[in-house]
């Protein structure tokens, strides 16, 4: 097996620590990191393709599953097998040329199926197809004693719960069987674009039509993405979906990720008067008018990935890049109320996100660490890029007490972005919920191998300080040791 190298790794927030990275190739060789980590007890975490944004996947040792990186796509049962490494980017890619798609794909190519799966992800067609979760038929863990359990709803259900959302604090996940939709077809995705002119016609126009596929449907145009960007208190609310046609009107900069145009954009956005300026003349000249477009599949699917491009040129240029991201999961019934609430304290604080986003996510079947296990709702986002140490703090506290808010309203705050939230929320939210995935984790882990300071502050009440101001913490390897640097994904 191949010795650790030490490398220096970033979240996607910016967050930094030198770890070990291990790189195990088989299961055997995995097996083996798992053996050692207990034999030295050392704490160890898995890591995908990097991009958490909170430090979910820091630590000084770190497994990295690039390795399993296997994709089996079988038309005829319409399902995708996929390794823990394996990108949404080839999975997608793997999956389009059968004519085929995964129901819900995240933003960016990079991010992993295990990385993923651990998150029980959403995406733009979330309001008809569900989360990510939803449409996971079977996986593969690793625990820590090295035994392997097939999971799935029928065989091991309650670790199948646990593991979908669990933040990969229960093992190693190193397989996912995934169901797709069948297209017959590459299509196009077409956008709709229209100015909204409250935040309760908002809601409304958020909901769903029809009721939610979980399947493959016999009309995928019937899949329907329903998403909306907001300004100050304006919105503007975007209406997705697939179609047959090769011809191409895409979203300029936004749908179009690999442009250099797209980089410098993302990069403007950072500076505080220009971003207010740009959201500005979004909504009052870009679209005061319904657009329509007509995107490629992948370009509409990983426009974020224009923001990854951008950071790595900002941190090539020596910028600290760093971002405050947070989600929050309130019921439909209080969701406006929310969202004038947040629009109002953005104001009184003086901030303006880069991004504010809203789209409606059914509640799922009872994944344990889901913000959607029974609660269906609004998953409102605030996403903060800026390094300004100002901004930062009065966006942080703007954070924690939107968290006692949604609280207050009934809601949940997302477990996979950012965490700012006041001692006590976190159980309160997730209440008998959390408890069970502590009690499953005592089971499958009982010397707590797999933990790192994200599963101490937010999921065992511990007190470490809030995201974003813990550039030196757990930096167990020196950095003189330093021989690789680099993000080990």
């Amino acid at each position: 097996m191949i010795a650790p190298a030490l490398a220096r790794l970033r979240s996607y927030g910016g967050d930094e620590v030198v770890a070990r990275v291990h790189r195990p190739r088989t299961l055997d060789e995995l097996r083996d990191v798992l053996r050692d980590a207990r034999r030295d007890h050392r704490r160890l975490t898995f890591r995908g393709g990097g991009q958490a944004l909170d430090t979910q996947s820091l630590n000084t040792d770190v497994v990295s599953l690039a390795a399993f990186d296997q994709i089996c796509v079988d038309p005829e049962r319409c399902t995708a097998t996929v390794g823990a490494g394996a990108t949404w980017g080839a999975i997608v890619a793997a999956t389009l040329r059968h004519g085929m798609v995964p129901a819900v794909v995240v933003t960016t190519r990079g991010a992993t199926a295990a990385g993923t799966v651990s998150a029980d992800c959403i995406s733009r067609f979330s309001p008809s197809v569900g989360r990510e979760g939803d449409h996971v038929l079977s996986l593969q863990l690793v625990t820590v004693s090295g035994d392997v359990l097939a999971c799935s709803r029928a065989r091991h259900r309650d670790v199948f719960l646990g593991v979908i959302g669990g933040l990969g604090y229960l093992g190693a996940i190193v397989a996912v069987e995934y169901r797709l939709v069948k297209l017959g077809h590459v299509p196009a995705v077409e956008s709709r674009v229209e100015p909204c002119g409250s935040f309760a016609e908002l809601v409304q126009a958020l909901a769903p039509r029809g009721p939610r596929s979980c399947g493959s449907p016999a009309d995928p145009g019937a899949i329907e993405a329903r998403s909306a960007v907001c300004f100050q208190r304006r919105a503007l609310v975007v209406r997705s979906r697939y179609v047959r046609t090769a011809r191409r009107k895409p979203l300029r900069l936004l749908h179009e990720p690999e442009r250099w145009l797209r980089r410098v954009f993302d990069l403007v956005l950072r500076v505080p008067g220009l971003n207010a300026l740009g959201w500005w003349f979004t909504f009052h000249v870009a679209f005061r008018r319904p657009r329509t477009y007509l995107d490629g599949i992948e370009d509409f699917t990983f426009f974020m990935d224009g923001n990854v491009h951008a950071k790595r040129l900002g941190q090539r240029l020596g910028l600290a890049m760093q971002v405050l991201q947070q989600t929050f999961v309130v019921p439909a019934a209080a969701a406006a109320a929310f969202l004038e609430e947040m629009s109002a304290a953005l104001d009184q604080r003086r901030l303006v996100p880069t991004m504010f986003d809203v789209l409606f996510v059914p509640e799922d079947e009872g994944f344990l660490l889901s913000p959607g296990n029974r609660l269906s709702g609004h998953a409102i986002s605030f996403a903060f890029d800026t390094s300004n140490a100002a901004i930062r703090a009065r966006a942080r506290e703007f954070l924690i007490w939107a968290t006692g808010r949604c609280r207050a309203a009934g809601g949940r705050l997302s477990l996979v972005k950012h965490v700012c939230a006041d001692a006590g929320d976190i159980a309160a939210m997730y209440g008998e919920r959390l408890d069970a995935f502590l009690a499953l984790k005592r089971r499958l882990d009982p010397d707590g191998l797999i933990c790192n300071e994200f599963f101490d502050r937010v999921l065992a009440g511990g007190s470490a300080p809030v995201a974003g101001e813990r550039r030196g913490a757990a930096r167990a390897p020196s950095r003189e040791d330093l021989r690789d640097p680099g993000n080990a994904g």
